[in-house]
């Protein structure tokens, strides 16, 4: 089992027990650091919980008081969540309103809503906590606004906020933060706590989630269906570009993007040291496809996703985008027939 007794998961539980200390001694603003999909996010709200209980002392919540209850039933009125507009519906799971575009980046307008919720008396009394994530989608405004906050925060006011990507923080915004690297799991571990999660095809799974257990135990039926989808196209004999367009389409445009970079990255590192990573069921077909493709073809292919990558959830005709990506791939196959 690798999560323990305390809802840390087990890979996190050396660093939960070298900081849990009493209240009086923990920093008002902490930066929580590690790869996407390790458990960043729940151990924050571990945190936040034991922050906001209204009986232990230490950052171990009792598990029984009021303020444990209303963070479990995710209602404590002095705990908030600052994300994204278009990450949003992950938090509160209301459906998100797809007639509009959703900012990607926490906004500076949330930011000032969140200066006045922070000014506001305690409801409970424990103090309040807040929880940025990820942290690296604040815009500069945003960032900017929010440092007069961690340097003079009311008392028992306390900022976390969750990283991917810390070298993407401003660092008078890391400076006034204390930091803690939390660490990815061993495959061991990660593999056994998937099992445990009743995620059907732990191997793939994984591999496909770049060893990130979290996401990978978020993949449904409609992800293997789409992705079967993609793979029907890129493994076929001929390609087929607007006939890839045309299936993929209708697909979340991001999801589509990141697979492709998985599909290309596989097929550079395939290239290059032999070894697959995203798509173990895939290595005859990728082993075939790489034979004429260039590296640098293949990188300048890679770039261009990386560059369509953030247009993806803003493209207006999803068709239009798709057959560029396609087209786009299509090139890069011709490249090695004609190499």
């Amino acid at each position: 089992m690798a999560t323990s007794s305390s809802g840390i998961l087990g890979w996190h539980t050396a660093v939960w027990q070298s900081i849990v200390t009493g209240k009086s001694r923990w920093p008002h603003a902490v930066v929580l650091k590690g790869d996407r999909g390790i458990g960043k996010l729940a151990f924050a709200q571990e945190l936040a919980k034991g922050l906001l209980c209204e009986k232990s002392t230490t950052l171990k919540g009792c598990g029984d008081c009021t303020g444990c209850n209303l963070m479990a039933a995710a209602n404590h009125p002095d705990f908030r969540f600052v994300v994204p507009a278009a990450a949003s519906h992950q938090i509160d799971d209301k459906p998100r309103d797809n007639a509009k575009k959703p900012s990607a980046l926490i906004l500076i307008e949330q930011i000032r809503e969140l200066i006045d919720y922070v000014n506001i008396r305690a409801q409970r009394g424990a103090g309040k906590v807040i929880v940025l994530y990820p942290a690296e989608s604040l815009n500069i405004n945003a960032a900017n606004a929010l440092l007069k906050s961690l340097e003079e925060p009311p008392p028992n006011t306390y900022f976390l906020l969750i990283t991917h990507g810390a070298q993407k923080l401003l660092p008078t915004l890391l400076s006034r933060c204390r930091q803690i690297a939390l660490p990815a799991p061993d495959r061991e571990q990660a593999l056994a706590w998937l099992v445990a999660q009743g995620v059907a095809q732990p191997e793939l799974s994984l591999a496909q989630a770049g060893d990130a257990p979290l996401q990978a135990a978020e993949f449904d039926d409609d992800y293997w269906a789409h992705r079967a989808s993609l793979l029907r196209h890129l493994t076929a004999g001929r390609f087929d570009p607007l006939g890839a367009a045309e299936a993929l389409h209708r697909h979340e445009m991001a999801r589509v993007v990141d697979w492709l970079q998985k599909w290309i990255f596989d097929l550079i590192f395939l290239k290059a040291v032999g070894k697959i990573r995203y798509y173990p069921d895939c290595s005859d077909a990728l082993r075939k496809l790489i034979n004429g493709l260039s590296s640098r073809d293949m990188i300048r292919f890679s770039n261009e996703l990386s560059d369509q990558r953030g247009l993806a959830s803003h493209s207006l005709n999803a068709q239009l985008f798709t057959e560029q990506l396609m087209l786009s791939y299509s090139r890069l196959l011709r490249s090695a027939r004609h190499g």
